[in-house]
């Protein structure tokens, strides 16, 4: 899952498309300066009268951890997810760093 991590003024925004999931099925933390971000495709039930030429589409669960660049203000951390992107908003924090945060993703 490719992602893009760029600074906006006191916030740092991680962004990625991930297509076809129900926004339920993402779960996002920061862990020691680590963004962890797993998600699961919906599985469908495959039809064995279907014969595929080919089948690219991917199903299944997936995880991406970056590293991030500066240390990050737990308590600030939001997830938004529309249209296929999942939105992280990261706000840059002075000093040491938390451990592990949950974050809730908002559809």
């Amino acid at each position: 899952m490719a992602v893009d991590v760029y600074d906006e003024g006191n916030n740092m925004i991680a962004e990625m498309n991930i297509p076809g999931v129900d926004g339920e099925h993402i779960d996002v933390s920061v862990e020691d300066n680590h963004l962890r971000v797993a998600a699961k495709h919906s599985e469908e039930k495959e039809e064995k009268k279907k014969q595929y030429y080919a089948r690219e589409i991917r199903r299944g669960s997936f995880e991406r951890v970056v590293r991030l660049p500066h240390s990050v203000d737990s308590a600030g951390v939001k997830a938004e997810y529309r249209k296929g992107v999942l939105k992280v908003i990261l706000p840059k924090r002075i000093g040491d760093k938390d451990s592990k945060v949950k974050v809730e993703v908002k559809d």
